[in-house]
């Protein structure tokens, strides 16, 4: 199961490691690895652990099926076909079919008989229905009934009536499609009057509707005989995005847990894991999902990565993949380097399970993140580059950085106004639906603070100025001055920024420190704002509104752009490379708010998160910290951190400190000192 060859010096065995076989020895010799490297479980294959005589120990979880394809293949057999080639989601014929896979899988988790079941159906799950939409009748009427469901009236789509109001159009030709000077956005170009624009955005938005329709019934079937369904996500929200939307997908009820895939392949960017981690755990505990996560090894950082997931939630965790390199790729069986990270990291799991498994955040977020899909849905339809979109991720990490946490929310959790647990939210985008505008208006006069940046907040979700949004920043109109642009990271190089000549006009004054605006800036025009800092030439650079009892911040600089253009060099190092006045900034709102920070390292790259379960506490730490190295696995090399100083606020009445990896800590004035720090470590609080 390890590739062609011998094997690696140590790991041969005495039955011929690592080539073509059909040998029981062999096997029984894999699977003393996999237990080595503490797996307990399988994916389909566990047939292969009882040719070895070992399958007993490796019933603690299956993975099974349906299966990684998706329903829609359904569509793909017979006169079916012919009438309808990418077929319908909302056909009545799939139900019968999904009914009858469903039940085959059924009868292979019963026969595996593992202590825990869960059922793929779809693996890097996409959109099933896009240019099919625009030209069904079937998904016509769906779409009405879905436009009635978030109140939209005929009317405010440009129709005289319910009869009138079809999809729009938003995709393109075969022959449009290899076009890419006319049609960058891969869409027909955006509509400009708000009543199509309107009918563009929910259009957009009905293909994650469409996804998630189909399964419910599925997940209840499968949840009544104690399986639990998952449709395994790319890591999209971390690249450029995608078509389906996982909020509004979820908020559907199509699964029994969330699971979502590692592929970062980037040094720089591998914190990212942290960012998708929080949004599955916010949407798990929405909906009472359990969690999972397909972690790849050979992308880099598997100790931080693990750890970044299991403490936000995951208790199912597959190294992806194990081998044979010859079958399957993407494997790590072959490489001893590897092989040793791998078995590091379980062996820290093993030992910090009974503080990790299962447990919770050890207090709530006072902080909300929200990276608007209203904002990603028009950013992509408007021209390429999606600098809004790219721009919240790096916002986000600013915020870790800072050592702040966060609750990721969803446009519609918003709107829903719930929002009493938070003190401040960060919006970072351009647009917002006008229901989640009005809630955050209305929390922000009862107290709250909300922040954004360039252009932010400054239209609705039909792409229109929002005059009450403005009003509520304390701005006029709203223009952005543009010199360059960002290339969205698709999961192997982060890109440098493409800049002219910047202005001079693009720096900023905070105290005794410049922050520089990248590719582009907002000189904003108060109304009734006041001016926190100004660029050099004068105009407003940072605003603050009152707002009833709270207050509105604007930042008129892409912030997050910003903040990663210095690391998107080729000879990076992270240590170096984030600007601490332009990070401060970013967090100057959450931290005069005094929110809950429970663990602060002296390290802005080590990653804190506080624990709690069954009354023990503790502190996952995480090192993200690694400078460009080619001689280096991933051409990145981890920087220990020596001499580590976490203060720990959230903890005033601890009687000692432990850390997982160096024992008992001296714990004075409410911190203590890390000898150091390579990948991970956990503190425990006593």
């Amino acid at each position: 199961m390890g590739g062609y060859g011998d094997g690696p010096p140590g790991l041969r065995g005495s039955h011929g490691f690592g080539v073509r076989h059909n040998n029981p020895a062999i096997l029984r010799d894999e699977f003393q690895v996999l237990a080595l490297l503490g797996v307990n479980g399988m994916v389909d294959s566990i047939h292969l652990a009882d040719a070895a005589g070992v399958g007993d120990r490796f019933r603690r979880m299956f993975w099974g099926p349906p299966g990684s394809g998706d329903p829609m293949a359904f569509f793909q057999k017979g006169g079916k076909a012919a009438e309808m080639p990418d077929g319908c989601p909302y056909d009545p014929a799939l139900k019968p079919y999904i009914r009858e896979v469903v039940a085959k899988a059924l009868k292979v988790h019963q026969s595996a008989g593992a202590r825990e079941s869960w059922g793929l159906w779809d693996d890097e799950m996409g959109v099933y229905a896009k240019e099919h939409i625009a030209r069904c009748e079937r998904c016509a009427t769906v779409f009405r009934d879905y436009l009635k469901s978030n109140h939209v009236e005929p009317a405010q789509v440009g129709a005289g009536s319910w009869n009138e109001v079809r999809p729009y159009p938003l995709w393109l030709s075969d022959t449009e499609a290899k076009d890419k000077k006319a049609f960058p956005t891969g869409l027909k170009p955006a509509p400009a009057g708000k009543a199509d624009s309107l009918l563009y955005y929910y259009t957009y938005r009905l293909m994650s509707h469409a996804n998630g329709v189909m399964f419910p019934e599925a997940a209840a079937a499968l949840a009544e005989a104690g399986v639990k369904l998952y449709a395994m996500q790319g890591p999209t929200p971390s690249w450029n995005g995608s078509s389906l939307d996982w909020h509004e997908f979820y908020d559907l009820k199509p699964n029994r847990a969330f699971v979502f895939e590692t592929s970062n392949r980037d040094a720089r960017v591998w914190q990212w894991e942290s960012y998708l981690a929080d949004i599955g755990r916010g949407i798990s505990l929405r909906h009472g999902l359990a969690q999972g996560c397909l972690m790849k090894p050979h992308r880099g950082a598997p100790a931080q990565r693990m750890l970044g997931i299991v403490s936000r939630g995951t208790t199912a965790l597959e190294w992806y993949t194990y081998g044979p390199d010859y079958s399957k790729g993407d494997s790590f069986s072959q490489s001893p380097e590897l092989l040793e990270q791998v078995a590091r990291a379980a062996r820290f799991l093993g030992r910090a399970e009974p503080y990790l498994y299962e447990a919770s955040f050890d207090g709530q977020p006072e902080v909300a993140f929200v990276s608007p899909r209203s904002s990603e849905i028009w950013s992509r339809a408007t021209g390429p580059g999606l600098a809004a979109f790219e721009n919240a991720k790096w916002v986000y990490l600013a915020l870790r950085h800072a050592h702040i946490p966060v609750d990721v929310l969803s446009e519609r959790q918003v709107a829903e106004g719930k929002l009493g647990k938070y003190k401040v939210i960060y919006v970072p985008g351009p647009h917002l639906h006008h229901d989640t505008a009005g809630a955050l208006r209305a929390w922000v006069g009862a107290g709250g603070t909300v922040w954004t940046d360039a252009t932010g907040l400054s239209r609705d979700e039909a792409n229109q100025p929002s005059a009450d949004m403005n009003e509520m920043l304390g701005l006029k109109a709203r223009t952005l001055e543009s010199w360059g642009t960002v290339a969205q990271y698709r999961a192997t190089t982060l890109e440098p920024l493409a800049e002219a000549s910047a202005p001079a006009s693009a720096t900023i004054r905070t105290g005794d420190k410049a922050v520089a605006a990248r590719i582009a800036r907002e000189p904003l025009e108060p109304s009734t704002a006041e001016t926190w800092h100004s660029f050099s030439d004068g105009k407003a650079a940072v605003t603050r509104n009152r707002q009833g009892k709270g207050e509105a911040i604007a930042a008129g600089l892409w912030t997050g752009i910003s903040y990663s253009a210095t690391v998107r060099r080729t000879d990076f190092n992270m240590r170096d490379d984030f600007d601490p006045a332009l990070r401060d900034l970013i967090a100057a709102p959450a931290v005069a708010r005094k929110v809950w920070r429970p663990a602060i390292p002296s390290d802005p790259l080590v990653e804190a998160i506080a624990l709690r379960k069954d009354g023990r506490r503790s502190v996952a730490l995480m090192n993200w910290s690694y400078r460009m190295d080619e001689n280096a696995l991933n051409r990145a090399r981890l920087q220990p951190v020596k001499g580590l100083r976490i203060e720990l606020p959230g903890y005033p009445n601890a009687s000692s400190v432990s850390s997982i990896r160096h024992g008992k800590l001296e714990f004075s004035s409410g911190a203590v000192v890390l000898p150091d720090l390579e990948e991970i470590d956990l503190l425990v609080i006593e």
